[in-house]
């Protein structure tokens, strides 16, 4: 997530948009595992990077509700999830990330326990 992102919304998760306010970019992603978040470089060319990394306490099992209702990311597009109100999982690096596109973010942020915390600071 950028900061300013993080400032605006208060570490939840929006979908960015444009300057006509159309929602753009593939949706919010997240990944239960850390080191992938600190290794992957997540640069599209948006005025504003992806340069911090956010940690969310979620129930025990949204990990395994999110996998169990996910679209799969072959096949799927962002606007057919958002119509579902499905998120999307994608496997990578032998496990499941999710995106919440569009309206899909409330799917997410809906399951939030406390605040979104910074834990760490790209540079």
């Amino acid at each position: 997530m950028s900061y300013n992102e993080y400032s605006k919304a208060g570490g939840y998760l929006t979908q960015r948009l444009n300057d006509s306010g159309i929602e753009m970019g593939e949706g919010p992603y997240v990944t239960r595992r850390l080191e992938y978040a600190q290794k992957a470089s997540f640069s599209f060319g948006y005025s504003d990077q992806y340069d911090i990394i956010v940690q969310y306490t979620v129930p025990r099992g949204t990990y395994e509700i999110f996998k169990n209702i996910s679209l799969p990311a072959r096949g799927t597009t962002m606007r057919q999830s958002e119509q579902l109100g499905l998120p999307i999982k994608k496997r990578e690096a032998g496990d499941y990330n999710f995106s919440f596109y569009g309206r899909n973010t409330a799917i997410f942020n809906s399951t939030i326990i406390g605040l979104p915390q910074i834990i760490s600071i790209k540079k």
